[in-house]
C-alpha cells in the first residue's frame, strides 16, 4: 500500500506527537497488522443461546448487566463463550 505523501506532512496540532516519528514504512505495517482479520471466540450468537437456554434475548442483555454473564464481542457481533454456556449448564 501507498501512502500519500501528504498524510506523512500533516504533523500539526494535536496529531503532532503520534505523527512526528512516523515513517511510510512504520504506518504501512500500522495499517497491514490493523487490516488482519480477527478470529472470534467459538461460541452461540444470542438466539442460539436463548433458544438452548429457553430464555429470553432481554434476559440475556440483562444478565450481561448484571455480571451473570461475560459476552464476547468484535465490533457488531456478539457470542456467547462455551465457557459461559457450560458454566451456565452446570449451575454456578
Amino acid at each position: 500500500m501507498k501512502v500519500p505523501q501528504n498524510v506523512l506532512s500533516a504533523g500539526c496540532g494535536m496529531f503532532a506527537p503520534f505523527v512526528s516519528n512516523l515513517t511510510p514504512e512504520r504506518l504501512e505495517q500500522a495499517l497491514n497488522e490493523s487490516t488482519k482479520p480477527v478470529e472470534l471466540t467459538p461460541g452461540y450468537t444470542p438466539n442460539e443461546f436463548c433458544k438452548l437456554a429457553k430464555m429470553s434475548k432481554q434476559t440475556l442483555w440483562n444478565w450481561e448487566h448484571s455480571g451473570k454473564i461475560r459476552l464476547s464481542r468484535v465490533g457488531r457481533i456478539v457470542r456467547v463463550p462455551r465457557s459461559e454456556v457450560e458454566r451456565i449448564l452446570k449451575g454456578e
